[in-house]
C-alpha cells in the first residue's frame, strides 16, 4: 500500500491556486466547431473531465494522442452521450499498435442537434419546414514511444458543420505528450489541440437576389449576390494534466488527477476527478468540471464502472446541469480490446 498525500498536494495545489488568477475576459462564441471541446468518454466525464495524464484506453484519442504508443493491444471504444438541450453525441474510436513502439488509431466524433423547424421574420412560430443540423470530425493518430517514460503522439482531423443547405470544412491538428515519473508513478500529460484552418460557412441558402436601387425603375431587380458569414478560427486549446496513485494495491485503490486549460475562446479553468476501485473490478468516481470558468456548463460529476469478466468493460456518468440546460448530461462507454478483456 502507498500512501503519497504530500506529493500529491505539491502537484495539484499550485494547479487549483492558479486558477483564480487565471480567470479574466471570455471570447464566448468566437470560434468554429466548438463541438471539438466537448469531452468525450464516461470515465473522463465521471472524473470531472481531469483526465489528460490519465487516459489509457482509446479514448486517448481525443483526451492525449501522446498516451496511444502506451496501449499493448488493440482497443475499441464506443460513447454515447445526451448532451445540452437535447443533442446527442457519439464517438468511436479504435487503437492498435504498429511496432514496438508505436500505435495507429482512428476516431470519429458526431453531434446531433436533431431536427429544427424553419422559422422566418414573416413566420416567427415556424413555417412547417424542418431542418437537421450536425458536426462531425474524422481523426488520425499516430503515436510512438521514445522511452519506456515518455511518448507522444499527433492526430490530424477533418472537421464539418452542416446545418440545412450549408455547410464549412477545415482540417486540424492535434500534438499530445505523456511522460511518466519515478516520483511514485505520476504521470503528467500536456497537449495542443484544433490547431488549423478556419471555418465558413457556404450554400445555396446564401445566394440571394438584391435589388441595388429600390427607387430606380428599369434596372435588375433580383441582382446576384452572397452572403458573407467570414471565417471563425478553430477552438485551439492548450492542455496540461497530472495524476497519481494515492493508494493502490490488489485489493483497492485510489487514484487522483487534476487537468488545466486554456482555450482561445474562453477563460482559463482546473479539472479535478478521483477514482476508486476495488479489486480492479469496480469503480467509483466523482470530480468538478471546470472550475473558475464563467460560463461554465456543468459543474459536480460522478460515474461509475465494471471490468466485465470476458468482454469489456462498461462506464456510464452524469454531470450537473449548466447555464444552457436544466437536465443532467449522461454518458455511457463500452471498451473491447483485441483479447476479450475488460
Amino acid at each position: 500500500m502507498r500512501y503519497s498525500f504530500p506529493v500529491v498536494t505539491g502537484v495539484m495545489l499550485p494547479l487549483l491556486l492558479a486558477g483564480p488568477a487565471l480567470a479574466g475576459i471570455t471570447r464566448v462564441g468566437t470560434t468554429a466547431a466548438p463541438f471539438l471541446t466537448i469531452g468525450l468518454g464516461s470515465r473522463a466525464l465521471g472524473m470531472g473531465g481531469a483526465y489528460t495524464g490519465v487516459a489509457m484506453d482509446a479514448s486517448c484519442l481525443y483526451w492525449n494522442p501522446g498516451a496511444a504508443a502506451v496501449l499493448e493491444k488493440s482497443e475499441a471504444l464506443l460513447v454515447q452521450t445526451q448532451y445540452l438541450a437535447d443533442t446527442d453525441l457519439n464517438f468511436f474510436g479504435l487503437v492498435t499498435p504498429a511496432g514496438e513502439r508505436s500505435s495507429v488509431g482512428l476516431s470519429m466524433t458526431y453531434l446531433d442537434y436533431g431536427e429544427l423547424e424553419v422559422t422566418t421574420v414573416e413566420e416567427p412560430e415556424g413555417t412547417g419546414e424542418f431542418f437537421r443540423s450536425s458536426d462531425l470530425a474524422l481523426g488520425l493518430t499516430y503515436s510512438t514511444r521514445f522511452t519506456d517514460r515518455f511518448s507522444i503522439g499527433f492526430t490530424g482531423k477533418l472537421v464539418q458543420q452542416k446545418i440545412w443547405h450549408e455547410s464549412a470544412s477545415s482540417v486540424a491538428f492535434d500534438v499530445g505528450t505523456r511522460f511518466r515519473t519515478d516520483f511514485h508513478n505520476l504521470v503528467l500529460g500536456m497537449g495542443i489541440y484544433n490547431v488549423g484552418m478556419d471555418m465558413e460557412m457556404g450554400g445555396t441558402d446564401l445566394l440571394l437576389g438584391h435589388d441595388l436601387d429600390p427607387n430606380q425603375g428599369g434596372d435588375n431587380p433580383a441582382v446576384p449576390v452572397n452572403l458573407d458569414l467570414y471565417a471563425w478560427p478553430l477552438p485551439i486549446t492548450f492542455r496540461m494534466g497530472a495524476s497519481m496513485y494515492l493508494i493502490e494495491n490488489p485489493e483497492y485503490s485510489l487514484l487522483v488527477a487534476a487537468d488545466a486549460s486554456h482555450p482561445v475562446d474562453n477563460s482559463e479553468s482546473i479539472s479535478l476527478g478521483t477514482e476508486y476501485g476495488f479489486k480492479d473490478r469496480f469503480f467509483l468516481r466523482g470530480g468538478w468540471h471546470q472550475l473558475f470558468l464563467s460560463d461554465q456548463e456543468g459543474g459536480a460529476t460522478l460515474g461509475a464502472g465494471w471490468n466485465c469478466l470476458f468482454s469489456r468493460r462498461v462506464h456510464c456518468a452524469s454531470m450537473a446541469p449548466g447555464k444552457s440546460s436544466d437536465g443532467w448530461v449522461r454518458s455511457s462507454s463500452t471498451v473491447c480490446d483485441s483479447n476479450g478483456n475488460g
